[in-house]
């Protein structure tokens, strides 16, 4: 099966959205077909569709489940492999904020005082003391940074009233 002029049209606009966060052709035309899809698609459907070898098709699917922007999924008893992405873009956003925080915002509140503190001990060379105040601020940024996300993520939670679009949860087809 082709894709459809909806697909095309979403695809050749999402390609320009994709490229602003660095990603390939593959990856934004994946990415635009699964969040038209009103359900899962199976990585062989995607490969017809795109043109794309199934191998291409595999290992970009599972670049992009590792970092989260899609699901993969299976139906009980099939072999198959089939990918499905967060419909809502806010609980997509409210994720990517959540995972910050647990991740990069934490760590620089956690281990960058340690790791200054450790280096302020020593003797450092200008050029040493310059890189201190580098990771000074980038503590800083991200300490500034967790606060607003924190703000914005309790907004976006008591702006939403309904639940996710998103197929996958709701699905009883379908295993993550």
């Amino acid at each position: 099966m082709a894709m459809d002029e909806c697909d095309r049209q979403f695809a050749a606009y999402y390609l320009k959205v994709g490229r602003a966060y660095g990603m390939d052709e593959l990856a934004s035309t994946l990415f635009a077909l699964l969040f038209v899809s009103p359900d899962p698609l199976a990585i062989e459907e995607l490969a017809r569709e795109t043109g794309y070898s199934l191998a291409s098709v595999s290992i970009k699917a599972r670049m992009l489940a590792q970092m989260g922007a899609v699901t993969r999924l299976k139906r009980p008893g099939s072999r198959k492999l089939y990918l499905s992405v967060e419909k809502d873009v806010l609980q997509m956003t409210a994720r990517i904020l959540e995972q910050m925080q647990e991740g990069e915002v934490r760590l620089a509140a956690t281990e960058l005082p340690v790791i200054i503190a450790e280096l302020e001990r020593q003797p450092l060379t200008a050029a040493e003391q310059a890189k201190v105040n580098v990771m000074r601020a980038y503590q800083r940024d991200m300490q500034m940074f967790g606060s607003m996300a924190a703000e914005f993520l309790i907004r976006l939670k008591t702006a939403r009233s309904r639940p996710s679009s998103n197929a996958i949860g709701s699905s009883p087809v379908f295993e993550e």
